[in-house]
């Protein structure tokens, strides 16, 4: 089976889509896992490496999209693709849009898809119920290198334990 040409391999990847309601092109190749759409089966890492070095191995399929319609330039570091369609299997390059990552943030603020990641809530008491005050706390840094707290109660009656000590 001989290979195909840069011209041809393009030509492959821009017609693997069917348009939707929107005029969205809509990818019919593989998904990841997580849904992202990908080129990156061992028979397109040939295409993908040889006819466009300064892609890595794996890559989205808009981001291949926005690479090819632009002139074959890479993004700044930095710098994403957006949806102007809010649809993410698109990869219609009239839909794409090359921003920052809060751009993409504020786009999505303003259509009502965004969902901050909250931090859960900070336990104000160890797991023997003794509060976490500043005299019952003792803090330091992990060998991870994040801050750690303890509580004093507890390390001492473990300790007491340890020497055969009541604890009470």
């Amino acid at each position: 089976m001989s290979r195909k040409t840069p011209e041809e391999w393009e030509k492959s990847f821009f017609d693997n889509h069917y348009v939707d309601d929107n005029g969205c092109w809509v990818w019919n190749g593989r998904k990841s896992m997580f849904g992202v759409l990908s080129y990156d089966k061992p028979s397109q890492y040939y295409y993908v490496y040889k006819y466009f070095p300064p892609i890595k191995r794996y890559i989205t399929i808009h981001r291949i999209s926005h690479y090819l319609m632009n002139g074959r330039k890479l993004l700044p570091k930095g710098m994403v693709v957006r949806h102007t369609c809010d649809n993410p299997p698109c990869y219609n390059p009239d839909h794409l849009l090359s921003g920052t990552y809060q751009d993409n943030v504020n786009d999505a603020k303003e259509r009502g898809r965004f969902k901050p990641i909250v931090p859960p809530k900070r336990k104000t008491a160890c797991g023997k119920g003794h509060l976490y005050t500043p005299d019952n706390t003792y803090t330091y840094v992990g060998s991870d290198g994040l801050p750690k707290r303890h509580c004093r109660t507890c390390s001492l009656n473990y300790v007491h334990m340890k020497r055969g000590k009541i604890v009470e």
